[in-house]
């Protein structure tokens, strides 16, 4: 009687151990709310650079061959590059029909003024 007693116990601790052991919810994956005009590929003629824009908040600086992430809402964009020349950089834009328009934005100086005049560059839709 105490085998079986003991068997029993033995079965009882095992399936609470296992039944602890169960699969651990994975956080949901954040999807970014990203304007779904900007996705595509996006070319500037006289560099021959470029960008692509995945719906997925990924990307591909043509150019420089670097991959990064992407958040553009509200005519704000900014780049955060996976490895590379930059860590992150930062843009207004506009779409108009099949052009984008990117003005980078730049950091003042000690005085408030501008460090540099912010560049400006217009890209054609490729795809």
């Amino acid at each position: 009687m105490k085998k079986v007693f003991a068997i029993i116990l033995s079965m009882l601790v095992l399936g609470l151990a296992l039944t602890a052991c169960g699969k651990k919810e994975e956080a949901p994956v954040e999807t970014l709310a990203n304007d779904t005009a900007i996705v595509g590929t996006w070319m500037e003629d006289y560099w021959d650079s470029g960008y692509t824009f995945n719906a997925d908040g990924t990307g591909k600086d043509i150019f420089w061959s670097q991959d990064f992430t992407y958040t553009a809402l509200d005519g704000n964009l900014t780049i955060s590059y996976v490895e590379g020349l930059w860590a992150e950089k930062d843009f207004t834009y506009t779409v108009a029909g099949n052009v984008l328009t990117l003005t980078e934005v730049t950091e003042p100086s000690a005085d408030g003024q501008p460090a540099e005049e912010p560049g400006t560059w217009d890209y054609t839709k490729t795809e």
